[in-house]
């Protein structure tokens, strides 16, 4: 059993294993597109953030392009227009969260992972007639 396991650690050394780092590139640079249909904040450190970026990516909704992205919790001017967009929805201040989506033509919010996903592939479909 013991060499199964060594020959296993072996050809992930030489074969690389699985790559995570594609589940945290996006996290670290924020997507300007102003022709995006939705706005994402989001926290680079959020664990939901961090299920839903694995989400996205797995799902390949980033190369949609429908999305802009804000990490809000590190970048000072995020946060400042997130607290403005989420002051204008008449969310109090209590009540903000991460992941948040914002959907620039309808003006709608959409929070948690169960809410946001299903949203964004309604509007890939909508456009492209698929996934």
């Amino acid at each position: 059993m013991n060499w199964i396991l060594g020959i296993f650690a072996i050809a992930l050394t030489l074969f690389g294993g699985v790559d995570s780092s594609n589940n945290t590139q996006n996290l670290e640079v924020d997507i300007v597109n102003s022709e995006a249909n939705f706005i994402y904040y989001y926290g680079k450190t959020c664990s939901h953030c961090i299920q839903l970026h694995a989400e996205l990516v797995w799902r390949d909704i980033y190369s949609k392009e429908i999305l802009e992205t804000r990490e809000v919790w590190d970048n000072q001017k995020n946060l400042e227009e997130f607290q403005e967009l989420t002051e204008s929805l008449g969310i109090l201040p209590e009540m903000r969260a991460v992941p948040f989506l914002y959907d620039k033509s309808s003006k709608e919010h959409f929070i948690w992972i169960s809410n946001i996903v299903p949203i964004l592939e309604a509007a890939i479909t909508e456009m492209w007639g698929a996934k």
